[in-house]
């Protein structure tokens, strides 16, 4: 009977039941339960039979822990006659030619080429068995069951317990065998991905790829604009060519400045990808050499995995990079300098703008207040006119310095369009010329939103609340800046976006708006058609970052994909990076 596996004090084998091993705090040596629940119950000392140790601790179970390496041997004991084992992991290996090995020789920039033909009948289950019986230990005279992770050698049941492997990892020599042979061929395959995709690099076609799509991208934007500009008068033909003219200047530009950008990044990965094909390729080809030569191998078991992490890394950042192209172009497609300058074009009819606006206070007042917001103006000038005044005077999507979120970084000068004439809605500061009290536009505030509901006690602000609502039907950028928050307003921007697919932008900023609101509008949104949202300079923190992440995972088609943060300084970039690149995998961009 081995004494490794017997009680320090009683001198009883160990079991799994009632003489389980037990750790002596004192001194180590092992102890069964019977004579841990005895010392218990009595009054006598506690000394070790092995060094003669007292033990002086207090008298409960937890100062006693179970010895987990006992148990694992008592397991393997009583099973051992249904294992098979290996002395030697090239028992478990398919037999590779001569010519297959020296495929790997030479420099890590050759192509190494890796077999083929190796096997693939070789099932992990029908690993050909050897009789071990002949192997021992050559200090403890006991057979090599077990394979010491750190070291990678093979030891008995002594080294794990007592010898100079105790407390080390240690495994069954077969599970051992079957993981390296397992991490072995993973590496050959990550080899030859790793391979083809440097090729692909090496061949430039992510420059034809990122071309190919930024030219599609251009070419979708012109079509756009003449979509667009086919619709107004022959008198803008002149304009639309010299937009055009632009934005074809504009693309090219950020062609040839990001092509220079995408290739520093893909030369790095190159180099990345060259370091790691060189240094596996030198250590598959020591493996096949060593493995012909001498029949024995020695395998790192660390080194062998840091090598696949590395090269499953090395694969995820090349794929990475790629998926980048499409996010560039659209981000590049989004810019302010790419889109149509409406607000331009509407100046040159500011003289049938004002013609059109007095038109309107020259009407008879005969609409009631709720059709002033339900129901459609049938003039067809009346509307043009609106359509012409209402329009934003601001960039739907500021241009703010998106490249500490953006995996390329870019810095645009947006045009600036200013809007001098009297507009039909209430909205602009600038005194009109006409002056008409008590007309249709003053009296949104006795329509259906006011007798359901009151946004603001200020009469002032509630009628500006209600003509923002009013257009939802009509206008891609809506604007609530200035005023502050509430669950109400919120409400009532649900109800405007339902089923109104022309709502893009939507600005939020200085609201006062708090993370528990945020929460309740950003689940408003993700229902909405919603591309770009402005909460600039609020009361935001980084629960914000974790809602928005939260809504991305569980939304995949979410239309929202601009977010502005700025201003809210409770998120910082230090803080908040790591959130922020994790939002901008599932292709939401977050400004702070």
């Amino acid at each position: 009977m081995d004494k490794e596996f017997q009680c320090c004090q009683c001198q009883h084998e160990f079991n799994l039941q009632d003489r389980s091993p037990h750790v002596l705090p004192s001194c180590g040596h092992s102890i069964c339960q019977l004579c841990v629940t005895q010392y218990f119950q009595s009054q006598l000392k506690l000394v070790c039979n092995e060094d003669n140790i007292e033990c002086q601790v207090d008298k409960e179970l937890k100062f006693f822990p179970i010895n987990q390496s006992i148990i694992v041997l008592l397991k393997k004991k009583r099973t051992v006659h249904k294992c098979h084992t290996y002395v030697t992991p090239e028992d478990a290996i398919p037999r590779i030619s001569a010519q297959d090995v020296s495929e790997f020789s030479g420099d890590g920039h050759q192509n190494f080429q890796l077999s083929k033909n190796m096997s693939q009948s070789h099932s992990f289950e029908q690993l050909p068995q050897k009789d071990n019986q002949g192997d021992q230990c050559s200090i403890h005279l006991k057979p090599l069951e077990l394979v010491c992770q750190e070291d990678g050698e093979y030891i008995c049941v002594n080294c794990a317990l007592f010898g100079n492997h105790k407390f080390h990892n240690y495994k069954p020599i077969d599970d051992y065998v079957k993981e390296m042979e397992q991490t072995f061929y993973d590496i050959t395959t990550m080899y030859e991905v790793v391979k083809q995709m440097r090729t692909k690099i090496e061949q430039k076609a992510y420059s034809e790829e990122f071309e190919f799509k930024l030219l599609q991208s251009k070419d979708a934007k012109l079509l756009s604009i003449d979509i667009k500009f086919n619709e107004l008068f022959d008198e803008l033909n002149l304009i639309k060519e010299e937009i055009k003219s632009r934005i074809s200047n504009n693309y090219n530009l950020q062609y040839d400045d990001n092509k220079r950008k995408i290739e520093l990044e893909f030369a790095q990965l190159i180099n990345q990808a060259n370091k790691w094909l060189q240094l596996t390729g030198n250590k598959l080809n020591d493996f096949f050499v060593e493995k012909c030569q001498n029949q024995k191998l020695k395998m790192d078991a660390k080194e062998l995995c840091n090598s696949k992490e590395h090269g499953s890394e090395l694969i995820n950042k090349i794929q990475l990079q790629f998926s980048q192209i499409d996010s560039q172009v659209k981000f590049i497609a989004d810019q302010q300098k790419f889109q149509i300058p409406i607000e331009y074009i509407k100046n040159q009819f500011s003289h049938q703008n004002k013609q059109l606006d007095q038109l309107l206070l020259d009407k008879d007042d005969k609409l009631t207040d709720s059709d002033i917001i339900y129901q459609d103006i049938n003039d067809e000038k009346l509307t043009q006119s609106m359509y012409i005044s209402q329009q934003p005077t601001q960039p739907a999507s500021p241009q703010y310095n998106v490249g500490k979120t953006n995996y390329f970084s870019h810095t645009f000068t947006p045009g600036q369009f200013q809007r001098k004439d009297r507009s039909v809605t209430m909205l602009q500061t600038e005194p009109s010329e006409v002056s008409a009290p008590n007309t249709n536009r003053n009296k949104l505030s006795s329509s259906k939103f006011v007798k359901v509901q009151k946004f603001n006690k200020d009469p002032k602000l509630n009628d500006k609340i209600l003509n923002t609502l009013a257009m939802f039907e009509k206008f891609e950028m809506i604007d609530f800046s200035t005023l502050e928050m509430n669950e109400l307003l919120i409400q009532a921007i649900n109800e405007a976006l339902k089923n109104k697919k022309i709502v893009k932008v939507l600005k939020l900023n200085k609201c006062k708006l708090t993370d528990d609101l945020f929460a309740k509008l950003i689940q408003v949104i993700e229902e909405s058609s919603v591309t770009a949202l402005h909460l600039q300079s609020n009361t935001l923190t980084e629960k914000a970052l974790d809602q928005i992440l939260n809504i991305a995972k569980l939304k995949k088609h979410l239309e929202c994909k601009q977010i502005y943060l700025n201003g809210n300084a409770s998120i910082t970039q230090g803080k908040s990076r790591k959130k922020i690149e994790e939002i901008k995998k599932y292709g939401i961009y977050v400004s702070i």
